[in-house]
């Protein structure tokens, strides 16, 4: 299924290291084994725990990334995200030892996952991010209120995750998607979820009806369409929907229907 992607332009695959079963980058390092000149891909290195010391942090860092090299059949990780960064983290070990790492030809680019601006705009004054990856989608905007802004005037791209707003998003409204377990963050936002939610998969129906595109699409779509630095990461299991996913990019609104579609969505509280 990635070698189909492949085929079909998709470039970018994002994975992670530590995960159940830890299988995630074998599968994806056993697929694009023979694509490496065509791909690139982003994963996390973990930094252990707040109980460790910070030489066995960093010792834990340079392991998790010799790790994923092996995983991924890669001489170099073209994209490396330190998980877990927050004020209580020694950002510049860590930011130097990531240079380190990139002078060593072992990771091309680095990023922060799920950080706070504060920590981004830290991190990248030890040594230049490329990438910060968050959560972004039409269910979940927080990164709009701060982070966007930051990361434009840093010249920093943002890889949105759960674009598709989450298994909870979809599920609830009968949206057809792929049966996954629900984290314990799923689990909490979904107790959230309002009736204002309601209406905006509403709204995303109507746009996915009017134009003959599906509502994943139109979300895609809309994140394809707040920045050219923003790159959606949707996952799936089933074939169909990565077709469905990459036909997501055919999806071509007049600015003044995307504007249209913007007022709708404000009308709602997200």
């Amino acid at each position: 299924m990635l070698q189909e992607a492949v085929e079909h332009g998709i470039t970018f695959f994002d994975t992670v290291s530590f995960h159940k079963n830890n299988m995630a980058e074998d599968i994806v390092g056993d697929a694009l084994r023979f694509y490496k000149s065509k791909t690139c891909v982003a994963t996390r290195c973990d930094i252990g725990t707040k109980k460790m010391q910070l030489r066995e942090r960093i010792q834990a860092m340079r392991k998790s990334v010799e790790t994923s090299l092996n995983r991924l059949h890669r001489e170099t990780i073209d994209l490396c995200y330190v998980a877990h960064m927050d004020i209580y983290v020694c950002v510049e070990a860590f930011a130097e030892t990531m240079q380190q790492l990139m002078r060593e030809g072992k990771v091309r680019y680095w990023g922060l996952l799920n950080a706070d601006l504060s920590i981004v705009q830290k991190a990248n004054t030890i040594f230049p991010i490329t990438a910060v990856q968050n959560q972004y989608s039409l269910a979940r905007r927080n990164a709009e209120n701060k982070l966007i802004a930051g990361l434009e005037k840093l010249h920093i791209g943002l890889v949105a995750a759960c674009p598709l707003g989450g298994q909870e998003m979809m599920n609830r409204y009968n949206y057809e998607c792929r049966q996954i377990k629900q984290s314990n963050s799923e689990k909490q936002t979904a107790q959230r979820m309002t009736r204002e939610n309601a209406r905006i998969i509403e709204v995303v129906r109507n746009m996915a009806e009017m134009i003959g595109a599906t509502p994943a699409q139109v979300m895609l779509a809309w994140i394809l369409q707040q920045r050219p630095w923003i790159v959606p990461i949707p996952g799936t299991r089933l074939r169909k929907r990565v077709y469905e996913n990459i036909h997501a990019q055919a999806v071509d609104l007049t600015e003044y229907e995307w504007n249209m579609f913007n007022e709708e969505l404000a009308r709602h509280k997200i």
